[in-house]
């Protein structure tokens, strides 16, 4: 195989096969990849802010903060928080966050990052 796409995609579909059995692994690489194609198409994130609506145990947030970017994870559920959530994490329904769109997912175009401040929701609570 030397078509690059496949081999990612091949990476990313058998760590998710075992996503149930090593999370960490799974969720790290799924991070790993979303931060390179956003850099790929979007320049390198240090000192972007990221939102991660839904981010669950917050691997995508770390993997951006990691690289330099002022991440925010807000999920709804506290209980796919984990044990230890990333420090700043919200208790939020991405829904009901204020931004600049229709909704989390009418971004157009699709992105993982937004630069405008964001307002905390009555209904929010920070966590860590």
């Amino acid at each position: 195989m030397k078509d690059p796409s496949i081999r990612r995609s091949l990476a990313l579909f058998r760590a998710f096969r075992h996503e149930q059995e090593d999370p960490e692994a799974c969720y790290s690489l799924l991070a790993r990849d979303a931060a390179d194609q956003v850099e790929a198409y979007g320049g390198p994130v240090k000192a972007r802010t990221v939102v991660d609506v839904g981010g669950g145990g917050g691997y995508f947030t770390e993997e951006f903060r990691r690289r330099g970017a002022g991440a925010y994870l807000f999920e709804p559920d506290v209980g796919e928080l984990g044990p230890k959530p990333p420090a700043g994490s919200v208790v939020a329904d991405g829904y009901l966050l204020p931004s600049r769109t229709r909704s989390p997912t009418s971004a157009s175009p699709p992105t993982f990052s937004n630069t405008w401040p964001i307002r905390r929701p009555s209904s929010a609570r920070w966590c860590g």
